[in-house]
């Protein structure tokens, strides 16, 4: 208010601030306009040191810059404020943004460090969809960065990280060309029950993937299937399936495969010259005889498609005659649910058994299917079955898992006693 009044006043003395802010260029364009040029030429030539209090102003000279931003280029900071804005907003949408920030948690960590005593810390992690202990941790593992552990952390900080053999032992059981066909999952689970493994599953994935020793597949959309059909023990519900093969001399063999619901035990996989009824009961007399040496009184419903492979004479009077109750079932007819569980079967005999492999022949193709059933039945567990194999779900024998936990932690104790006893060079502790 006193600057206007004085450059509306009648008289022609200018007030001495007016002459400083002249001289060193502060003055607002608007007001410049109206003092004569004569008088702005002066000033600028003059001395203001001559001027008592002239040295109130030179922190105002210092920070000139920002003056002229703040005072006559408002528009130009909420421009920037928009666009930075903007970008934290498109950039926050992506879908692999939290990875882009962990990946880059050293640069996250300076410049928070460095803007926290001037804006909240809440706002600043907010922009980076992290939290305030999230930031905390993050500076932790920055400061206790180490080039002796294997996963770059102070193994006096943080006792409790995997040791380099641990390490070890996942890369050779994941590389080991017998369980090269299984999944990670099935790999985890055998090192668990071997005592060879003994760290997390999520631990487990995360060293396979920062050490690559496994590619990890393209993440494909899953499609939702309704629930099918579930067993409550052994023996309650077979399925019978039969795919084709086709052989690296150009001839095609049907297969036809017979599977336990609840343990996903193949009962039989047999190569068939035709898809005859009389081929169907010669493996369904194969998962008979298997089901008679259990010994215990079976009612089994036998779930197959509607092809008149399984729907014949012949099927119908093996069912009639045999000693264990049979009663059959065609999928999505006589009942709601799909043949879907021997068709997940059938797709990890293909996908894990044949495609891997250059089969020439038909007497291959026997020796590849022999295998497949042992090793699908005896040496591989699963993770729907708790670790288990199918022969030991068959046989009601699971293997008791739970076991392994007290194993883990005994691993876990040593392992941290392990890594205090180590001298950090980084840190010099």
């Amino acid at each position: 208010t006193l600057l206007f009044v004085f450059l509306f006043m009648a008289r022609t003395s200018y007030h001495t601030v007016i002459k400083e802010l002249v001289h060193h260029g502060l003055l607002p364009k608007e007001l410049l306009k109206q003092i004569p040029k004569s008088n702005i030429s002066r000033w600028l030539r003059e001395d203001m040191s001559k001027y008592k209090g002239s040295e109130l102003n030179e922190a105002a000279v210092k920070h000139g810059d920002a003056i002229k931003t703040v005072t006559e280029f408002p528009q130009m900071l909420y421009a920037y404020a928009s666009i930075v804005e903007t970008l934290i907003s498109m950039v926050s949408l992506a879908t692999d943004f939290k990875k882009l920030v962990k990946e880059n948690k050293e640069k996250v960590v300076d410049i928070i460090s460095k803007t926290k005593e001037v804006l909240p810390l809440k706002n600043i992690t907010e922009c980076f969809k992290i939290s305030k202990g999230t930031f905390y941790n993050w500076v932790s593992l920055v400061k206790s960065e180490c080039k002796n552990s294997p996963v770059g952390k102070c193994l006096k900080t943080f006792p409790q990280q995997i040791t380099s053999s641990e390490i070890n032992r996942i890369k050779k059981a994941i590389l080991n060309p017998c369980t090269s066909h299984w999944f990670l999952k099935s790999i985890y689970l055998k090192g668990l029950r071997d005592g060879t493994i003994a760290v997390s599953e999520s631990t487990f994935y995360k060293v396979n993937r920062t050490h690559g020793f496994r590619p990890s597949k393209p993440k494909k959309k899953k499609r939702k299937y309704d629930k099918g059909i579930r067993a409550e023990k052994p023996n309650q519900y077979w399925h019978l399936y039969i795919t084709k093969v086709t052989t690296l001399d150009g001839e095609s063999h049907d297969v036809q495969i017979i599977v336990d619901n609840y343990s996903k035990y193949v009962l039989a996989a047999e190569i068939v010259d035709a898809p005859t009824g009389a081929n169907t009961v010669k493996n369904l007399r194969k998962a008979h005889r298997k089901a008679k040496s259990t010994g215990k009184h079976l009612n089994v419903k036998l779930i197959v498609d509607g092809g008149t492979e399984n729907n014949n004479f012949e099927v119908e009077d093996f069912i009639k005659d045999s000693k264990i109750n049979i009663e059959k079932f065609i999928a999505k007819k006589d009942t709601k649910k799909s043949n879907s569980m021997v068709e997940r079967v059938n797709s990890d005999f293909k996908q894990g058994y044949i495609y891997p492999r250059d089969i020439e022949n038909v007497k291959q193709l026997k020796r590849r299917i022999s295998y497949f059933t042992h090793d699908f039945n005896c040496n591989r567990p699963h993770s729907t079955l708790n670790g288990s194999t199918p022969e030991e779900a068959w046989t009601g024998n699971e293997f008791p898992l739970h076991k392994c936990k007290k194993h883990m932690k005994t691993i876990r104790n040593r392992r941290i006693e392990f890594n205090k006893s180590q001298v950090c060079n980084t840190c010099k502790i």
